[in-house]
């Protein structure tokens, strides 16, 4: 084969090789122990906690000092808010 040719030829099996394994390659769906987490990616979340690990909402009146207290320290103030009562509860 001439010079010029090779690169022709090279091209031609890399997409005949490139066309069998996508032939063989499965969709991810396809894979019991991967399409549950993928789904859950798809869907824009990772996967949902158990129901009892699961936070819950409630409404509670806090003393506005207490709020600001939390607040002050910037972003995650509902949870260091949760943290604190979680050591005052002993848990």
């Amino acid at each position: 084969m001439n010079a010029a040719a090779q690169p022709t030829a090279n091209r031609t099996t890399a997409a005949r090789e490139n066309a069998q394994l996508a032939a063989q390659a499965r969709h991810i769906s396809e894979i019991p122990e991967e399409a549950e987490f993928w789904e859950s990616i798809r869907k824009g979340g990772r996967p949902a906690l158990p129901e009892r690990d699961r936070k819950r909402r409630v409404t509670i009146m806090l003393d506005p000092d207490v709020i600001e207290h939390f607040k002050a320290e910037g972003t995650g103030w509902q949870t260091r808010v949760n943290a604190a009562l979680r050591k005052a509860a002993g848990l």
